[in-house]
């Protein structure tokens, strides 16, 4: 059976740490990425990575299962699949009487920030999309904040 969404959410951290009775806790919710690029050096590489978290919370009141998949789409409009340690399929089950229920999960990213721009983290349930996350990766400093 389809499995009809009452809630589909999401957002990008820069740390979700769990507590230990089982909840999350979100640290520095972001969508933009400021990136310091070094001048060259001959002969080195600099490479760095982006490391980021999205959380994606799904909500029904109707049992079922399905199947997730993920996706970045780039700056340029391709869209690249993000491999994710996701049970396949989930099952959605109630736990609570007469409350929506699902799943709240984690991916976690890293992107090399070879091209700047604003990307779209995308979550597929059978097929439809659910939650499209954009986020932006810009070259520089952030701009300093006025107090």
């Amino acid at each position: 059976m389809p499995i009809d969404l009452v809630s589909a959410s999401g957002f990008i951290c820069e740390k979700l740490l769990r507590e230990e009775d089982g909840v999350n806790s979100a640290i520095r919710i972001v969508d933009i990425f400021y990136v310091e690029v070094p001048e060259p050096k001959p002969n080195t590489v600099t490479l760095g990575l982006i490391a980021f978290n999205v959380v994606i919370i799904l909500r029904t009141l109707t049992p079922g299962h399905a199947s997730i998949r993920f996706f970045i789409r780039t700056p340029s409009g391709e869209d690249k699949p993000v491999s994710a340690q996701v049970p396949e399929p989930l099952v959605f089950a109630p736990k609570v009487p007469n409350a929506p229920f699902g799943h709240t999960l984690n991916v976690n990213m890293n992107i090399v920030p070879d091209v700047f721009g604003t990307y779209t983290f995308l979550a597929q349930l059978d097929g439809k999309t659910v939650v499209s996350l954009p986020f932006t990766l810009l070259r520089g400093l952030p701009p300093a904040s006025q107090s």
